[in-house]
């Protein structure tokens, strides 16, 4: 059974804090990110969501180490459509920020016994 996150309960207290700096990285490009007891990620765009890429992200445990792996879907933008055409400079910019962000996640690594480790000191 999956737990919710409640509203006392954050991303930052949830699993010893281990997620904070990625959490905190996630809401300087405007996107949320939660995650549940069996350490799945999700994210949603805060701001300019329908410009923003969509991010899925697959948890993968091995050998009790939970490393991440992010798939992204772009929007279109299209020098047609006029609301773009002054703009598609600033939001491929954004994307490439997103991009580095992604690097980031796919780096990131959770392993439990380190951090409950470090709890116990």
């Amino acid at each position: 059974m999956k737990k919710k996150i409640t509203a006392s309960e954050s991303v930052y207290d949830m699993h010893h804090g281990a997620f904070s700096e990625l959490a905190n990285s996630f809401y300087n490009e405007h996107y949320e990110l939660t995650v549940d007891a069996e350490c799945n990620l999700t994210v949603k765009a805060t701001e300019d969501a329908q410009y923003m890429p969509t991010i899925e992200i697959k948890t993968d445990n091995q050998d009790g180490k939970y490393w991440y792996s992010p798939k992204l879907t772009f929007p279109v933008l299209n020098y047609d459509d006029m609301e773009f055409y002054d703009s598609i400079a600033h939001w491929t910019r954004r994307w490439s920020e997103i991009g580095s962000l992604m690097s980031q996640l796919a780096q990131f690594c959770y392993d439990p016994a380190v951090w409950e480790d470090d709890e116990e000191e």
